[in-house]
């Protein structure tokens, strides 16, 4: 007789627990762009790619594979490979390639469809913006 009540106690603590996960908005899966970026002269200075990891509705983090393409001046650290962090608001997505540094950032800053972000980047070093260009990132 004690078991019944024990047993309907764990029915109702499990329903209790599976309907507080089921409720919750899932995570929004990985997502993968090819990534070019352009100096202020227009000349296509990186590629690759870069995977974006939403943890939630506004988070972002994910990694990055880039290369140059040209001997761009002041185009920041923006080749080889690294982490990156990010935020996402009305339609606007910004990302620091470089999230471990203060003073030697490359920030993504445009307007982001889960298709298509294309905007400017800026490399900040510690006297402030050095340099920017554009960028363009398609989702494959």
């Amino acid at each position: 007789m004690k078991t019944i009540p024990a047993i309907l106690m764990l029915l109702f603590t499990g329903s209790l627990l599976f309907n507080c996960s089921t409720s919750q908005e899932p995570l929004l899966s990985s997502e993968t762009y090819n990534y070019a970026a352009w100096d202020d002269a227009n000349r296509r200075i990186v590629t690759g790619w870069f995977r974006l990891h939403f943890t939630d509705s506004a988070r972002v983090t994910g990694n990055w594979h880039f290369q140059k393409t040209a001997n761009a001046q002041n185009s920041g650290p923006q080749s080889g490979e690294g982490r990156l962090e990010g935020r996402v608001q009305d339609g606007t997505i910004s990302i620091n390639l470089n999230p471990d540094y203060v003073d030697n950032n490359v920030f993504l800053i445009g307007s982001y469809t889960r298709f298509r972000i294309t905007g400017k980047w800026q490399y900040v070093s510690f006297i402030g913006v050095t340099s920017e260009g554009d960028f363009k990132a398609v989702r494959f």
